[in-house]
């Protein structure tokens, strides 16, 4: 891996805003990092009038948040695998970065393994730069706290450039429903040291992961084509039949698909959501 250079981030764009009454926004990180990074996004709001509570899917990533609410900025890694619900309410402003699955791990440097039950202070974790690094996002405009991530992390994985992670390369074949054995044969390591790297990088198993993405799919495609039947859904995302498709379904997000489907468009009338994206 070369060294990265950081460049203005004019190629930014944000994705559509899932969350309107929170004022959410996803946006892109830069290139180099998108094997590592999902995406960045912001929530603000200088008053909500009442209090709103978001569901947290699992998908085999990890989520770093800033908190700029206080005089002193915060910053929580969570590693969480199991669905889980987020209050907001009163004056919302956060920026964060959600890794895919092993990012955290190879950009933080952090045993992810280990970390799933709680969330953690960055700064208990000896992140002494992101003391510095917070304050000046918490001063600075959106567009320029992004820029500020991208020096950041891109920093951090110019000092990685010697080291090789193989989970980047396995977890999206496994995404793409690859068979475990043919992958890990593909790129030259055994099954078990796989499984191994996965505990340590991810906290869960590759078969694990798969199934979270494969439930992930299928939201995002119940979102986003909300004319599909569940039942093409469901064939697309590889399920067997419907009651395979329910129980594993709702193990991940704690509803049907239809109770699922239900509660998205009932939030698309009251103006809460926008589909497509």
């Amino acid at each position: 891996m070369h060294p990265v250079q950081y460049q203005d981030p004019t190629w930014q764009t944000a994705a559509a805003a899932e969350l309107l009454h929170l004022g959410f926004q996803r946006f892109s990180p830069h290139p180099a990092l998108r094997p590592w990074v999902q995406c960045y996004w912001s929530v603000s709001r200088p008053h909500l009038e009442q209090d709103y509570v978001e569901w947290l899917y699992p998908d085999g990533g990890a989520s770093l948040t800033f908190d700029f609410t206080t005089d002193t900025p915060r910053t929580f890694l969570s590693a969480s695998q199991s669905l889980y619900s987020k209050r907001f309410g009163g004056h919302v402003d956060s920026l964060g970065i959600r890794f895919h699955p092993g990012g955290a791990a190879f950009l933080l440097d952090l045993p992810i393994g280990e970390m799933r039950e709680f969330v953690y202070c960055m700064q208990d974790l000896g992140f002494a730069d992101l003391r510095s690094v917070s304050g000046q996002l918490k001063e600075s405009s959106l567009q320029q706290r992004l820029a500020g991530l991208d020096r950041w992390l891109t920093g951090r994985l110019a000092r990685l450039r010697s080291r090789h992670d193989p989970v980047a390369q396995l977890w999206p074949m496994l995404a793409r429903a690859c068979d475990l054995s043919s992958a890990v044969y593909d790129l030259g390591f055994s099954r078990r040291t796989a499984e191994r790297l996965f505990r340590e990088r991810v906290g869960i198993s590759p078969h694990q992961l798969k199934l979270m993405l494969r439930a992930k799919r299928a939201r995002q495609l119940i979102k986003s084509l909300p004319q599909a039947t569940l039942t093409d859904i469901a064939q697309d995302c590889g399920y067997f039949d419907q009651a395979h498709f329910i129980r594993h379904f709702r193990q991940y997000t704690g509803s049907t698909p239809g109770q699922y489907r239900q509660r998205q468009l009932e939030r698309l009338a009251r103006g809460e959501l926008a589909f497509g994206v």
